[in-house]
């Protein structure tokens, strides 16, 4: 980590200061309900590799530098699971427990399909509702990316 020392308009003097990297944080994974959430895939913006929570809804992290790291959960949901995240937090780790908690949102299925009627194989879609209870609203966004030109796609 460095900090500003002395600036003019000719210099800059930074000090380094070692970062520790000892730190441990534990995530544990909530449903809307309030109960565990096995099998949800949580990362952090500093390891490449991610863990599944466990049967309590845990997933831990060790030898972590003590600066602010973001947390990310990765899941498909489905109709059992209609989740989606409150927004993903930042901390520092300091051997503490963050809870995470999904709220609960809706599915959308369906199929691409081609002007033949025929399913399209290749694309994806992707839907993101948020609710805003300062307006008593909500919003949603709907995200088409096919592998053909986007005029003949119909739904």
């Amino acid at each position: 980590m460095f900090e500003n020392v002395a600036s003019n308009a000719d210099d800059v003097v930074l000090r380094a200061h070692p970062v520790p990297t000892d730190r441990r944080l534990d995530i544990r994974v909530l449903g809307p309900d309030g109960r565990p959430a096995s099998g949800i895939s949580v990362r952090l913006d500093v390891h490449e590799d991610g863990v599944r929570s466990d049967s309590q809804g845990r997933a831990a992290f060790e030898d972590l530098p003590a600066l602010p790291i973001g947390i990310e959960l990765e899941w498909t949901p489905s109709r059992e699971r209609p989740w989606t995240l409150p927004e993903a937090p930042e901390v520092v780790p300091d051997a503490q427990v963050v809870e995470i908690r999904f709220v609960r949102g809706r599915v959308l299925q369906g199929r691409m399909l081609l002007p033949d009627g025929s399913a399209c194989r290749e694309g994806t879609v992707r839907m993101a509702s948020r609710a805003d209870s300062r307006c008593g609203h909500s919003e949603s966004h709907l995200t088409v990316r096919p592998q053909i030109p986007r005029e003949t796609l119909f739904f």
